[in-house]
C-alpha cells in the first residue's frame, strides 16, 4: 500500500505527526504530477450462513447492534449483541444457539443501552452508556469496569470508546454542537482530544492520546427572529475518525483534512501515544457535481425555512446557505472507518456509482493492493475472518438476520492505476 511505514526507530508522537506538512510524491526531479493511486483488487462475496426468525424461536432479534466472531477448537462462534433486548447471544455458524448472556439492568452481568461488543482471545466485553462488562468466551460473568463520572475533559463528559487489557479506557469528549460551531459567542472548536483514562496509584488520571480534527465540520447560521444561530453541518467536510482497537492494543485515526483529494490518511498509535504504523490510501477523486451542490443547498435552505413556518425557502436564504456551504474539490473518501478483528481497516466509499462499495486496508508495510468489496446494499458488515464477512441484514418486513457471506477468490486483474496527477484531475476511473 503506497505510503505505508512502520516505526522501527524512535517512535513519532502523533501530535507532532499531525503538525507536519503532508508530502504526496511531487518533487522537482519527478515528472509533472507524482501521486500514485493505490493498487485495488476486486473481491466478491456469496451467501453462506444466515439465521433469524420472524415471530418466534431462538433467533428473533430486536435490534442487532454488533456481530463478532471467534474461532476456537470447538469451531466458529458468532456473538450477537442485541441492543433492544440488552443481551448477547452465542451461536454456531449454522445458527444453533449456545447461550444467552445479559439482560437490561444496572446489576452485574446486565446492560443499560449497550452499543458495542468486542471479542478477544479469552473473553468478550460489552460497552453500554455507563460501563464495560466482561465475560469469559462461554458467557460466564467476570467483572465490571467503570470510569468515574467525575472524569471529564474541561468539564465535558466523556464518551467511552474502548476498554484495553491494562484496564485503561480511551474516550472522547461529548461537546454540544452549538459550542463546536462557536454559536455561543466563543471561537469554534477545531480539534478535540482522544484521551486515555487510567488508574494511577489510588486515583484516576487522564492523558491525551490523539488530536481529532473537526475543522469546518459545523458552522453557525443566523436565522431571522432567532436569538441563537442555527447549526449548519457541512455535507462534504468529514471529521477525523477515531477507533480504539482492543484486539491489537492500539487505536486508529483516519483523517482527510489537509491531504490531496481522494486521499485517506491512516495512523495507528499505541496507548502511549506513539505512532506504530501509518498508511495512505489514494483513490481517484470523485468531483462534486453542480446538481449535487444545488440539492444540498435546497435541502438545507428548506429545513431552515421550515423553522419559520415557510414551506419554501426564499432566494435570499438559498444564497446565504450556498455561501455558507464548503464545497471542496472532490467528495471525501469515506465518512468513517471500522476496525475488524482480523486487523483490517474497512471503510465505505462516501460516493460511488455502485452502492455499498467497501474497501479493506491491511495494516502491513509494502505496496500490496487493498481490497475493494462490493456487498449487497442491504448488508451491514461487522466483522471479518479469513474466509467470511459477518454482519446483519433487515428484510422488507423489518425482520433482522445475522449473515455470514463467503469471500470469493478475487480475479487476477489488479486494477492498478499509477498516474501522475498533482496539477490536474484524473480522467479515468478504477476499472470495474
Amino acid at each position: 500500500m503506497p505510503g505505508n511505514s512502520r516505526a522501527r526507530m524512535r517512535p513519532l508522537r502523533l501530535a507532532a505527526w499531525l503538525a507536519m506538512p503532508i508530502l504526496v510524491g511531487c518533487s522537482d526531479d519527478a515528472p509533472e504530477g507524482g501521486s500514485e493511486f493505490t493498487l485495488v483488487q476486486d473481491w466478491v462475496t456469496e451467501p453462506h450462513y444466515e439465521f433469524g426468525d420472524a415471530m418466534e424461536g431462538d433467533a428473533v432479534f430486536g435490534s442487532v447492534t454488533d456481530v463478532n466472531v471467534h474461532s476456537s477448537a470447538e469451531g466458529l462462534r458468532v456473538y450477537v449483541l442485541d441492543g433492544r433486548s440488552s443481551e448477547v447471544t452465542i451461536w454456531t455458524a449454522d445458527g444453533t444457539l449456545i447461550r444467552r448472556v445479559g439482560r437490561d439492568g444496572p446489576g452485574p452481568g446486565e446492560f443499560q443501552r449497550p452499543f458495542d461488543l468486542v471479542v478477544l482471545q479469552d473473553r468478550f466485553h460489552v460497552s453500554d452508556e455507563r460501563r464495560f462488562t466482561t465475560f469469559a468466551l462461554d458467557g460466564e460473568f467476570l467483572r465490571t469496569d467503570m470510569v468515574p463520572p467525575s472524569m471529564s475533559w474541561r468539564g465535558f463528559r466523556l464518551r467511552h470508546e474502548a476498554l484495553f487489557a491494562d484496564g485503561s479506557v480511551v474516550a472522547t469528549p461529548i461537546v454540544p454542537t452549538r459550542i463546536m460551531a462557536g454559536s455561543m459567542g466563543d471561537d469554534p472548536v477545531d480539534v478535540l482530544p482522544a484521551v486515555r483514562v487510567f488508574r494511577e496509584a489510588s486515583s484516576w488520571a487522564l492523558d491525551t492520546l490523539a488530536v481529532i480534527s473537526y475543522r469546518n465540520w459545523v458552522v453557525p447560521f443566523r436565522l431571522p427572529g432567532e436569538t441563537l444561530p442555527a447549526n449548519l453541518t457541512q455535507e462534504w467536510v468529514v471529521p477525523d475518525s477515531f477507533r480504539g482497537d482492543p484486539v491489537s492494543g492500539h487505536a486508529i485515526v483516519a483523517r482527510m483534512e489537509a491531504v490531496p483529494p481522494g486521499t485517506l490518511e491512516l495512523i495507528e498509535i499505541s496507548l502511549a501515544g506513539d505512532t506504530v504504523w501509518t498508511g495512505q490510501v489514494r483513490l481517484p477523486p470523485v468531483p462534486i457535481a453542480n446538481d449535487e451542490v444545488e440539492a444540498v443547498v435546497h435541502r438545507t435552505a428548506a429545513a431552515f425555512a421550515s423553522w419559520g413556518g415557510d414551506s419554501m425557502p426564499s432566494q435570499s436564504l438559498r444564497r446565504r446557505v450556498r455561501d455558507a456551504i464548503v464545497v471542496p474539490e472532490a467528495w471525501p473518501v469515506t465518512r468513517g472507518i471500522r476496525v475488524m478483528s482480523n486487523g483490517e481497516i474497512w471503510f465505505r466509499a462516501a460516493k460511488s456509482d455502485v452502492p455499498s462499495v467497501w474497501y479493506a486496508v491491511p495494516r502491513v508495510d509494502g505496496d500490496g493492493p487493498i481490497k475493494r468489496i462490493t456487498l449487497p446494499e442491504w448488508f451491514n458488515p461487522r466483522d471479518v475472518t479469513e474466509t467470511h464477512v459477518w454482519g446483519e441484514r433487515r428484510d422488507e418486513l423489518g425482520i433482522e438476520y445475522v449473515v455470514g457471506r463467503r469471500i470469493v477468490t478475487p480475479s487476477q486483474d489488479i486494477t492498478a492505476k499509477s498516474r501522475r496527477q498533482c496539477n490536474r484531475a484524473p480522467q479515468t476511473e478504477l476499472a470495474e
